[in-house]
């Protein structure tokens, strides 16, 4: 096993582990769940109930509507390493080639299971489009060719950065794509099992006390259509 494989194993054996937990224990453990059943998922599973959970695995576990707040910690990373000072010792190709690993590596863990809300795609794209045209010592700058040619493929006549938002979707893509061809992996057996009940993905619905996991694909599932699906086997 090569080392890239190697690494998608290990991530893809932490989103399992917190795809179980957010429908296992996130959804079963909400406001109204009566006591001795939270007693009795706490035996069963040998872990502690707390009614403040806000990250697993270094991913946030939350419920309802996902906020700015929950991904401060990415868009700091972000920032961190695209900082202005960075700039004065980079020519626009090492600046080109700091966003490419910089904005591929540190929100694509969060990004394969979990739909970012705009805002936050907004503010990684802000810190590319900083980093790539800013002069040193200012955060004012001007765009020298619109975004949507700078996100084009290099054979295309861009500069190949991705746009957040199509990275986030392509990831979550990875997933349907999983429950639509991969029916014998356990994550898949329990969302079928959990949500779907011998349905579609392509077809499926947000329900009330879903898991953020679930939501992120549901969203997911009309762009990543079947035809598309169909496209690439």
């Amino acid at each position: 096993m090569g080392k890239i494989d190697f690494i998608y194993t290990y991530i893809y054996i932490y989103i399992y582990i917190y795809i179980y937990v957010c429908v296992c224990v996130c959804c079963d453990v909400s406001k109204g769940v009566p006591s001795a059943r939270i007693e009795q998922l706490e035996q069963t599973l040998g872990i502690e109930h707390t009614p403040r959970f806000k990250r697993y695995l270094g991913i946030p576990m939350f419920h309802g509507k996902a906020k700015i707040a929950d991904f401060h910690h990415v868009i700091d990373r972000i920032n961190d390493r695209l900082a202005t000072w960075k700039g004065r010792l980079l020519n626009k190709a090492g600046r080109l080639c700091l966003i490419n690993s910089v904005v591929t590596s540190i929100p694509l863990y969060s990004m394969q299971s979990l739909w970012l809300p705009q805002a936050v795609c907004n503010r990684i794209n802000q810190a590319s489009r900083t980093m790539l045209w800013a002069k040193a010592g200012s955060s004012q700058y001007w765009s020298l060719v619109g975004w949507n040619t700078v996100t084009r493929p290099k054979e295309f006549g861009g500069l190949g950065i991705r746009e957040s938002r199509q990275v986030n979707i392509s990831l979550i893509g990875k997933l349907i794509w999983d429950l639509l061809h991969s029916p014998q992996k356990p994550w898949v057996k329990i969302l079928q099992a959990k949500y779907l009940h011998g349905a579609s993905v392509l077809q499926a619905k947000k329900g009330n006390g879903a898991s953020q996991v679930w939501n992120s694909i549901v969203k997911a599932s009309p762009i990543c259509d079947k035809a598309s699906f169909q496209s690439l086997v």
